[in-house]
């Protein structure tokens, strides 16, 4: 047990590690921060000018729990949530607008602000979704603004939604609920690391519209790691138990009542969605357990990878450990030799060719990677290839890496400086790994240049052009 623990979570914060691979970094929290503290004091200024109401605003969600991930791929985006409050005394009906006339004003603040922000903002999402409005900015995240009737003097909350109706909702609440779940410093931080593990697996197995909400996922993993056997405390270990937790729980009562209100059912998946997220929590807990079992630790990572892909790292497996039999790995029954070809998209004549690695080479390669023993490969064995990027570009850019293959050769493309990497695993019919080669990509920050240079600044990443 406990075999993959360092892959999933170490105090060395420079340490490739699942927990490292999905969390944002400083800058990307840095700039979120900005833009929704200049939309916060935008949106309280504008709205009291609509509505001769007072404002306020209140950050909510991931962001405010500190269990934000990242987006799963560079399409996805960043998830903050800001609720807008309209103060006045009494009921939400006492007030001078109606649910819906609140959104739609909120709406046309937003569009103002879209405008003013030029390049900033892509666009607001028309029509607004049920219980909030979208802004969508242009560098990879959106804000979603819920709208709120608050009574200062009773502290109550409203939501307002589509159906122009007043639902009862206090995110006040449910953060001082979660703060006290995880008041305990270690334990707190342990909480968070469980829900954001889960909430990728998630963003990876569903698609939004089909997803279980955060906050549904936020109580159960919860709920779960409060009845979990704290026999050891290491991540992996610790995920399963509650995985198993979870698949106990929902397969007894598909409720999932919110902690601060025990009228309300957070579970707001349909009957067929609900039936597919227990078969998928089902196969999570399969895949925790052959991890857990695995005699290896190459072996239990590339079990892992089933469930957050190019996400979970790869153990440090050098040349020596390879030749000599390392701990790390099972037993050996083919070494691939890749060899792989560069060549610059702007100059064909160009080439850069070697084994096992490339580089250092130009951004915007075109790099073909082949296996040159295949016919050494085991009978009935399953190719994988998959990128994982490192470094500021790729993570800023939300761009970590990518299946790309079952086949004797895979094509990649650079474009973010730094190392990263193609790694090739071999499996055998049942799928442990028989075979293992990382191979090293060293990007440069500076294009080839071509006969007839244009200089345009890019981004630098390995990436597949078609996806």
């Amino acid at each position: 047990m406990s075999i993959a623990a360092k892959l999933f979570f170490s105090t060395d914060v420079e340490k490739q590690t699942l927990h490292r691979r999905i969390i944002p970094t400083d800058k990307q929290q840095e700039a979120q921060k900005e833009r929704w503290n200049d939309l916060s004091d935008y949106l309280k200024e504008d709205l009291f000018e609509k509505t001769e109401y007072s404002i306020k605003s209140w950050l909510q969600g991931s962001y405010k729990f500190a269990t934000q991930i990242r987006p799963s791929g560079p399409t996805e985006e960043f998830d903050i949530d800001l609720g807008i409050y309209f103060i006045w005394e009494g009921q939400p009906d006492d007030g001078k607008f109606n649910p819906i006339e609140l959104k739609n004003i909120t709406q046309d603040s937003l569009e103002s602000y879209a405008q003013e922000s030029e390049d900033e903002v892509k666009e607001v999402l028309t029509p607004p979704k049920n219980r909030c409005c979208r802004i969508i900015f242009s560098d990879n995240f959106h804000i979603d603004v819920p709208v709120y009737h608050l009574d200062e003097n009773d502290d109550v909350r409203n939501l307002a939604t589509e159906e122009n109706e007043w639902e009862n909702s206090d995110p006040k609440a449910l953060f001082e609920w979660f703060s006290n779940e995880c008041k305990e410093e270690q334990e707190g931080l342990q909480i968070r690391r469980m829900i954001r593990y889960i909430k990728m697996w998630s963003s990876l197995t569903f698609k939004e519209e089909n997803r279980p909400s955060s906050i549904m996922i936020t109580v159960l993993m919860i709920e779960a790691y409060k009845k979990a056997s704290f026999e050891t405390i290491n991540d992996d270990d610790l995920f399963y138990a509650c995985v198993n937790n979870i698949l106990e729980r929902i397969d007894q009562d598909r409720t999932v009542l919110n902690p601060v209100d025990g009228k309300e059912d957070i579970n707001r998946l349909s009957d067929q969605d609900f039936q597919v997220f227990k078969e998928k929590i089902e196969a999570l807990c399969d895949i925790s357990k052959r991890a857990l079992k695995s005699s290896t630790e190459m072996d239990s990572a590339v079990i892992w990878q089933e469930a957050f892909r190019h996400f979970f790292p790869l153990p440090e497996i050098s040349e020596k450990d390879i030749k000599q039999g390392s701990k790390a790995l099972s037993v050996i029954e083919f070494d691939p030799q890749v060899e792989v070809i560069a060549q610059p998209e702007n100059n064909i004549n160009r080439t850069y060719r070697d084994i096992n690695k490339i580089g250092p080479i130009p951004r915007k390669c075109n790099i073909h990677f082949r296996i040159i023993n295949n016919n050494l490969i085991p009978q009935r064995s399953k190719i994988e290839w998959t990128v994982r990027n490192e470094g500021e570009e790729a993570e800023n850019k939300n761009d970590l890496g990518h299946y790309r293959g079952d086949k004797i050769e895979a094509t990649e493309n650079s474009a973010y400086k730094g190392t990263h990497y193609m790694d090739l695993v071999v499996k055998s019919y049942f799928g442990y790994p028989i075979g293992f080669r990382r191979i090293p990509v060293t990007v440069e920050g500076t294009p080839f240049p071509s006969r007839n240079p244009k200089y345009k600044p890019g981004y630098l990443k390995i990436r597949n052009k078609k996806r």
